[in-house]
């Protein structure tokens, strides 16, 4: 997971609001990787420990579900980290 977060720190879009957060979800942690750009979709991205992808919340379908449960049954445990550069 450490390098997946180095990675995205470099390929964020500096606006100040890109993120990654730790939840605790289905008795596991998660995390959310959301690069802070304005896209068409504006998902955020969704990864469990140990790297693999598990889908997406938010974008222009509004997903709300991961692994067919809501995600607002996710635990908030702590931001993993956040860009602090604002143009």
């Amino acid at each position: 997971m450490k390098e997946k977060i180095d990675s995205f720190k470099m390929k964020t879009c500096a606006t100040g609001d890109a993120e990654i957060r730790e939840y605790l979800f289905q008795h596991k942690k998660v995390y959310s990787f959301n690069n802070g750009c304005i896209v068409l979709d504006g998902s955020i991205k969704i990864f469990g420990a140990d790297c693999a992808y598990l889908g997406y919340i938010g974008g222009s379908a509004n997903n709300v579900f991961i692994n067919s449960e809501h995600f607002k049954t996710a635990k908030f445990l702590r931001v993993v980290w956040k860009d602090t550069l604002k143009n």
